[in-house]
């Protein structure tokens, strides 16, 4: 992909974005009454990894990892 662009080989940088079950809900735009069904999946996962990604619940509050990545590259030459 990058090539066909004309750049070379991209240098990756992965990292993890954190983010609360309660900012995800507030942004997601759930249909009505869906947060209690997305909340209890992940409140499983926290304790079952379920969902393959990072979730971990501190207290009330449930904590989700998503793995994310920035690919950067320069003009090839």
């Amino acid at each position: 992909m990058f090539s066909r662009c004309g750049l070379g080989q991209p240098s990756i940088i992965r990292y993890e974005l954190p983010v609360e079950l309660k900012d995800l809900l507030a942004r997601a735009f759930p249909n009505p009454g869906d947060e209690a069904e997305i909340a209890a999946v992940f409140t499983a996962a926290a304790m079952d990894g379920r969902l393959g990604i990072p979730v971990r619940r501190e207290g009330e509050a449930i904590h989700i990892g998503y793995q994310a990545a920035i690919l950067a590259a320069s003009p090839a030459h």
